[in-house]
């Protein structure tokens, strides 16, 4: 333990369609198999066989971490760019996250 603290516990999300990750984490392996017919809209996660699958894996067992597999339709978004390089994988109708004050998310 550092004088920071304990490491968080860190949790691997990748859709359904391209999961080499969790089935490794699932089967307690040391390294991912390359996934068959990957497939994602999220094009920045669709990545059969990752370079550092052991480093993710360790991670995760050293943390007492989880892997998860959503569907497409599931998936939280987190956007880490602007959105221009892909413009056509968002829906239209996407809910927007106001700079202030309460999110309302369609039923």
């Amino acid at each position: 333990m550092s004088a920071a603290g304990p490491l968080p516990r860190l949790v691997a999300v990748q859709s359904t369609g391209c999961a080499p990750i969790v089935a490794a984490f699932e089967q307690g392996a040391r390294v991912s198999e390359t996934w068959p017919n990957a497939r994602t809209v999220a094009f920045g996660i669709n990545v059969p066989k990752a370079f550092g699958d052991f480093l993710v894996l360790d991670a995760l067992y050293a943390t007492a971490g989880t892997a998860v597999a959503v569907t497409d339709d599931e998936v939280v978004l987190l956007n880490t760019g602007s959105g221009l390089l892909y413009p056509d994988a968002v829906r239209v109708d996407a809910p927007t996250v106001p700079a202030r004050g309460a999110v309302d998310l369609p039923e």
